[in-house]
């Protein structure tokens, strides 16, 4: 037998063996995780997995699990292995792919899930590539916006969506007035942007203020709002509230939607 032929021999046992190592350290990765279930009294975490992962997790560990991180492979899984975790509180997804609607669907009818972390998911598709059965960032609002236990939601910058603009700034109390043209609620993550210009003729760039987690707002007559609504037909002022911000920003700057903070 020739030198290219032994070489041919060992590469292959040597993948199968890292094939083999792979899933041994998967079937370790769930059987400890089923273990610590059935021994634990308290609801149990699930780290990064996969749905073959999970669907191999028995029903009686998967019953304590309140905690999952999943990696999605491919742009066609479907959720619904997660139908499996009725205590589930809280999830992170990890993904290249946007989500399709229908896991939107699927997650609001998850009673305990509280809290999703999707800042390792592509979730939305681009703005020019509009595909009907995927996520836009108008989606994720509306979603979000209809789910009434959800507590918290962690999303990548690429979900922003514009709710308003700065109509007035009072930095020394830090509390901006907002002309909203979508709903605000209590609990939502806000971030001002606006386009600035370099003096030196470097161009322009956009800025971005902090992060502010709405959790006072107001009418004009002092009324305290948990959701400051756009009235389009009535006059300007009657769509505008005093928040308060970290960064109350210039008069003009967009007011972005970034998610879902209520403790």
């Amino acid at each position: 037998m020739d030198s290219t032929a032994l070489e041919v021999i060992f590469t292959a046992a040597a993948a199968l063996i890292v094939l083999a190592l792979r899933w041994w350290t998967q079937h370790v990765s769930i059987q400890a995780a089923a273990a610590s279930a059935r021994t634990q009294d308290s609801a149990s975490t699930l780290g990064w997995q996969t749905i073959s992962d999970l669907d191999c997790l028995p029903n009686e560990a998967a019953e304590s699990i309140s905690s999952i991180a999943l990696v999605l492979d491919s742009s066609h899984v479907e959720l619904t292995v997660l139908k499996r975790f009725p205590r589930l509180q809280r999830l992170a997804l990890s993904s290249p792919f946007p989500l399709p609607k229908s896991a939107l669907a699927l997650l609001a009818g998850i009673p305990a899930l509280t809290a999703i972390d999707l800042r390792k998911c592509r979730t939305v598709v681009d703005a020019n590539n509009m595909i009907p059965s995927l996520c836009d960032a108008l989606d994720i609002y509306n979603w979000a916006g209809s789910l009434s236990t959800l507590r918290e939601l962690l999303l990548p910058p690429v979900c922003a969506i514009r709710v308003g603009s700065i109509a007035k700034c009072f930095p020394r109390v830090n509390v901006a007035v907002v002309a909203v043209t979508r709903p605000v609620r209590l609990g939502d993550v806000i971030q001002l942007r606006r386009v600035a210009h370099d003096l030196t003729g470097g161009g322009a760039h956009e800025w971005r203020s902090e992060q502010s987690i709405v959790d006072s707002m107001r009418t004009d007559d002092h009324r305290q709002m948990v959701v400051a609504e756009p009235h389009p037909d009535g006059p300007p002022i009657d769509s505008q509230y005093a928040i308060s911000l970290r960064d109350v920003g210039r008069k003009g700057d967009a007011v972005y939607w970034l998610g879902v903070c209520r403790t």
